[in-house]
């Protein structure tokens, strides 16, 4: 955890792609490291290696990582995007770099998951499921049986229910992999609304997460007035006349706070926003009409 808590406080010093890039490597590295403490025997793992996987872990996450790929990829077409337009990849001819781009949160949410599930519990033995290599460049590979299994377990694992900030009910990956992707997609166009990744529960270790705000204002112009609480409406909740609840990133945050200075007239208007720390919000309460403005994230199990 200490390599990824220095890494994400690093981030908001980087300008160049090349060093973010070799904090990713980094992390992805200490991450792996613990990923393989957690796997009984026989099951070995020394580390990622792929193109050809050289043992069944790796196997397996390959083939799970492709299929996520792809399913990314049919949902980035159907939304008009362009597959090989990313931002943090390096663009290789041929190459879809945005679909390597928006997969990244999604890996250890469905393949890594599944994968250690099948490991942890002996679903698949590492012998028997597969064809081990046998020699240095050789490539390991999973029997059909082992195939059929871990997609079987992919697809329950895309189709099962989570609890997420898209709404109230709970939603499958599959839609919340969509909703993350149109994200991305409204972000591009003028005035839209900065990417943001999925909200993790744990903010202690650095994740992103969203706080509870309370938007006042006086207006006094219609107009204006209008405006503002169009912005509101946006990402937040209207609670009374002239009070919105929100919850925000840090960085959506001085996102809408920025837009929202614009709109005012500095001399005859008055907006606050309060936050409310996770420890705090028990405490809050009210009277009357209106319900306690819920967290809605993402529970990884």
């Amino acid at each position: 955890m200490s390599v990824l808590e220095r890494s994400l406080a690093r981030l908001d010093r980087i300008d160049e792609l090349g060093v973010l890039r070799g904090h990713e490597g980094r992390a992805a590295r200490a991450y792996f490291a613990a990923f393989a403490e957690l796997l009984p025997p026989p099951w070995r793992f020394d580390g990622r290696n792929r193109m050809p996987p050289r043992d069944p872990i790796n196997a397996m996450l390959s083939y799970g990582y492709s299929v996520l790929f792809h399913t990314l990829h049919a949902t980035l077409l159907k939304l008009r995007l362009h597959p090989g337009l990313g931002h943090l990849h390096a663009q290789v001819a041929g190459r879809p770099s945005l679909v390597c781009d928006l997969m990244e949160e999604f890996r250890p949410l469905v393949v890594d998951a599944v994968v250690l599930t099948l490991a942890r519990k002996h679903a698949l033995d590492p012998d028997e499921d597969f064809e081990l290599p046998d020699g240095v460049n050789a490539m390991c590979r999973m029997q059909p049986a082992a195939k059929q299994l871990l997609i079987a377990r992919l697809e329950a694992r895309m189709a099962a229910p989570v609890a997420s900030r898209e709404g109230e009910e709970k939603i499958s990956l599959y839609r919340l992999l969509r909703a993350q992707a149109a994200r991305y997609a409204r972000a591009l166009v003028p005035e839209g609304v900065p990417h943001t990744g999925l909200t993790w529960l744990g903010s202690e270790h650095g994740v992103a997460m969203r706080r509870l705000w309370m938007v006042t204002y006086d207006i006094g112009d219609d107009r204006c007035r209008r405006k503002v609480e169009q912005v509101l409406s946006a990402f937040g909740e209207r609670v009374q006349r002239s009070v919105f609840e929100c919850r925000l990133t840090v960085d959506e945050a001085k996102f809408y706070f920025a837009r929202l200075a614009g709109m005012l007239n500095a001399e005859t208007d008055s907006l606050r926003a309060y936050p409310f720390c996770a420890a705090c919000e028990p405490e809050i309460g009210w009277l009357g009409i209106g319900e306690r403005n819920v967290d809605q994230r993402v529970w990884v199990l």
